[in-house]
This record gives structure tokens, sequence and C-alpha cells, in this order.
């Protein structure tokens, strides 16, 4: 089993008291928030292509393909504006 599958184990590291959870590059994340000008929508999934956890709050650029690969939008967004779970129908690009 990779080591990124396995459950986690009460030796792990106490994440009860954070407010949101971890993102990590690569993750596919689902958006909390509209951005008409990028022309993204409430549940829409992308991919983190980077995450700048130095600042406060931290802030990850997540990128959007259509169904033949292309990025349409790349936008940053905080943690309280993404989610790990698909939210409403996500509209096609």
């Amino acid at each position: 089993m990779c080591p990124d599958l396995r459950p986690p184990t009460s030796s792990g590291p106490d994440v009860s008291n954070r407010r949101h959870p971890e993102f990590r590059e690569l993750d596919v994340v689902y958006i909390r928030t509209n951005r008409p000008a990028a022309g993204l929508h409430i549940g829409e999934a992308g991919t983190i292509v980077h995450a700048v956890q130095k600042s406060d709050p931290p802030a990850y650029l997540v990128e959007f393909v259509n169904a033949e690969g292309q990025t349409y939008a790349e936008e940053f967004f905080s943690a309280d504006q993404l989610s790990r779970r698909p939210l409403a129908p996500a509209r096609t690009a």
C-alpha cells in the first residue's frame, strides 16, 4: 500500500483543532465561491498547482482544465474557499 493511502494512526499529528484541512499541491479540490471574471462557478473541480503555506492565511493556486486538457483558468484561493468533496454540480466549460 502506498504510504499516502494508509489510514491515519493515533500516533499521527493532532489535527482536531485545525480550522481548515491542510491542502497540498496536486490535491483535487472543489471551489466554494463563484469567480465570474474567471468563468468559475461553485462546485467546479480543479487541481492545486502551487501552495503558499508561508502566507497568512495560506493561499492555493488552483488550475482548471477542460475535457481536452487545456487550462481555462488559474486562480488563488484560501483554504475556506476550497473543499475536498464535491459541492453543487459544476457548470461545464
